[in-house]
């Protein structure tokens, strides 16, 4: 019977849109109604605690009908918020980090040519001063 009762909360909690300490709470006293009424009643399946508790729609149903409505509107503001800051949270570092990564990348491919290009152009024997030109051409 307590596994009638837990998938029979587990249908109804996913029908909430938000699940908050109230609903939590609301769903304690739940299962805790149907663990009584299976054991009175001797429910052995789920079809017939559909038909004698009602579905979980219906208890659903009830259950936000009794709520203030502006209450509930705050609340799914409050959710939607959330996800678009989580969103914002993950997605912006990433970001970063990806273009960080590419800048990064290009940096260090640069600084290979550069410093192949100085290796060729370089005579081991030959002194240079800023200003003067890689070519192998020394200003006199």
């Amino acid at each position: 019977m307590d596994t009638i009762c837990r998938e029979y909360i587990k249908q109804t909690q996913m029908l909430f849109p938000i699940i908050r300490k109230k609903e939590r709470i609301y769903l304690k006293s739940l299962y805790n109604n149907l663990i009584e009424y299976c054991d009175i009643n001797k429910i052995s399946n789920l079809q017939e605690l559909f038909h004698e508790y009602g579905s979980p729609t219906q208890i659903v149903q009830e259950y936000l009908s009794s709520l203030n409505e502006s209450d509930l509107k705050n609340c799914l503001k409050r959710k939607h918020i959330k996800k678009i800051l989580f969103i914002c949270c993950v997605t912006v570092p990433a970001i970063l980090i990806i273009t960080f990564s590419v800048r990064l990348y290009l940096w260090n491919n640069l600084q290979k040519q550069v410093y192949s290009n100085i290796q060729m152009n370089t005579d081991p024997n030959t002194i240079y001063f800023i200003g003067d030109e890689l070519n192998g051409n020394q200003t006199k």
